[in-house]
């Protein structure tokens, strides 16, 4: 199953990069950056966790492990706090538990929707009438340049100054629309990064009635 996954997210990482190629004259995304790592939600299917778990297994020493299980169990502890408060829990957000010094830690076995981020999304629901922006917009960063608040649209002006003749793009690259060649493979349930790491350590059920104490 993880051979068939890996075949297909070959094909749809292709497809994601020549949509970045397409609006390289809006990009600014750089190793080192790490923005879109340090405020989300990062949902996964349990297949696309078993991939990202070769990948670390394979190149995490057991102490790196370790520290990453330790992150994982802070998000947890996080969120439990946070939702005595706020009891939406897409309110919540978070680093994900890979990032370190600025970049992903496993990288190349990092999720669906970490490969699409960046770009406009047309909204799964509303794709005619609703977008996402990337939050590196409101930053300085990708479209920034040309997009204008003010207007809530993208300014022609702003183009012509900067010489770029490329057209900013809508992509479906929402999470539903990303994951849609994968569901003919047994994707199994969702959850947040972090509650995967946790539910693979062996004593998780004990680990997490000690972080709500």
């Amino acid at each position: 199953m993880i051979e068939k996954y890996e075949l297909k997210l070959l094909e749809l990482t292709d497809k994601l990069n020549s949509y970045f190629d397409d609006q390289k004259d809006f990009i600014k995304c750089e190793p080192g950056c790490g923005i879109c790592c340090s405020n989300g939600y990062y949902p996964l299917f349990e297949l696309e966790y078993k991939y990202i778990k070769k990948g670390f297994e394979l190149n995490f020493s057991k102490e790196k492990i370790k520290a990453l299980q330790d992150k994982a169990c802070q998000i947890y502890k996080d969120r439990y706090n946070f939702l005595k408060n706020d009891d939406n829990i897409h309110n919540f957000s978070y680093v994900c538990p890979f990032l370190e010094n600025n970049m992903c830690s496993n990288y190349l076995h990092r999720p669906i929707i970490c490969r699409a981020y960046g770009l406009i999304s047309r909204d799964a629901k509303n794709p005619e009438t609703k977008v996402h922006f990337p939050h590196c917009v409101r930053l300085g960063l990708n479209y920034s340049d040309v997009w204008s608040f003010e207007e809530k649209s993208f300014s022609e002006d702003k183009m012509k100054a900067l010489g770029i003749k490329t057209e900013p793009k809508f992509y479906d690259v929402s999470y539903a629309n990303l994951i849609e060649p994968f569901r003919d493979l047994d994707l199994g349930d969702v959850r947040m990064i972090f509650e995967w790491i946790i539910m693979d350590m062996p004593d998780y059920e004990a680990v997490t009635v000690k972080l709500k104490a």
